[in-house]
């Protein structure tokens, strides 16, 4: 029982401060406009993609996020356009709900380097069931419930509001950086119509190079279908190796993904670790969050990605840690002439992992 109490305590801590957070994919090069509005169109093409997560399944206070978008590359302007929304489920009580527009533009800065910059539009709306929450209150200091009625004031059950986020990414042949930077205006997010209430603001970093390996590829029917990559404008490498790194800041927390893919096409494995060993903003918070692996298979044009996150935290294996799922389309929308959907080559894909 003291067990119990302890992992509620912690949940409750976490579930308290998740207020201030926003939800995360672990597979974040497969959720590519939640991560920077400077990959829409990224992929030269028209991309549809379905994210689905659950964070620690075996417990009531789990956390479920869906999310869908999709972006197009318009030649003739040079420019990315995409939408993307999601719904985030925290614990019994909160639901956020996001739109999203974004722009990109695509600038080749020489023949090895090209940049892109990106600006997004967001309609928030969050919501909170009181009558599905639980407060310290209602519990004996054994963890059971009391059935008390909890003295805590109730107040809006909505609040909707608008957001601006920008990024940019900077890339060659085999290497990118990139930068990402949500709730720029830090807008309130209160149900009590407190001011000091602020969406903190995100700043992401991500970075990784390409290695490419010669390894002998998979056959032509199982790598990719009845296409050729090469007539097609596909990135012909077919086995690669590519470090990557992932760090993000709200508010007082910090946190770092960093890992590798390893992708011999159509198979990709990845594993990574997230969490921040040395924390210089404080000790109390949690510092190491977990381990990653990853298993993603591409089949002509679509590509399907599983990962599972190992809870390496305090609250330990009980959680039953996280599963997350992603699904990815390419296609070329008003593309119909095979020959025409090849990029001119001037065009630069971005080298980063797909999911």
């Amino acid at each position: 029982m003291l067990k119990t109490f302890l992992l509620l305590f912690l949940l409750t801590f976490c579930v308290g401060k998740s207020f201030a957070q926003d939800p995360q994919f672990s597979q974040f090069y497969a959720s590519p406009l939640y991560l920077n509005p400077a990959f829409a169109g990224a992929s030269q093409s028209s991309r549809a993609i379905f994210n689905y997560r659950n964070q620690w399944p075996s417990i009531d206070a789990n956390f479920v996020t869906y999310a869908a978008s999709f972006d197009h590359f318009v030649r003739k302007y040079n420019s990315g356009v995409g939408v993307l929304a999601y719904q985030d489920i925290e614990g019994p009580g909160l639901t956020s709900t996001n739109f999203s527009v974004q722009y990109a533009y695509q600038l080749s800065i020489s023949k090895k380097y090209t940049f892109r910059p990106g600006f997004q539009v967001s309609y928030i709306s969050r919501s909170l069931d009181f009558n599905n929450l639980k407060f310290g209150n209602q519990f004996n200091p054994d963890g059971t419930s009391n059935g008390g009625v909890s003295g805590e004031p109730i107040g809006a059950s909505r609040v909707n509001f608008l957001d601006y986020s920008v990024g940019g990414v900077f890339y060659s042949q085999n290497s990118w950086v990139g930068v990402g930077v949500h709730h720029l205006t830090q807008p309130s997010q209160s149900f009590y119509g407190q001011p000091s209430s602020e969406l903190p603001m995100k700043i992401s970093a991500h970075a990784g190079y390409r290695i490419i390996l010669p390894i002998t590829e998979f056959p032509y029917k199982v790598r990719s279908g009845q296409r050729n990559p090469r007539a097609t404008g596909e990135d012909p490498v077919q086995a690669s190796f590519s470090p990557v790194i992932n760090y993000k800041r709200q508010g007082v927390y910090n946190q770092l993904d960093a890992g590798f893919y390893f992708n011999y096409n159509p198979i990709v494995l990845g594993m990574w670790y997230r969490g921040l060993p040395i924390n210089p903003t404080s000790k109390k918070l949690f510092t190491n969050d977990a381990l990653i692996f990853l298993i993603g298979l591409k089949i002509v044009d679509f590509r399907v990605g599983y990962s599972y996150d190992v809870t390496i935290s305090k609250l330990g294996t009980a959680t039953g840690g996280a599963h997350e799922l992603s699904l990815i389309y390419d296609f070329y929308l008003g593309y119909r002439n095979q020959k025409k959907r090849k990029p001119a080559k001037n065009i630069r894909v971005i080298p980063c992992p797909k999911f």
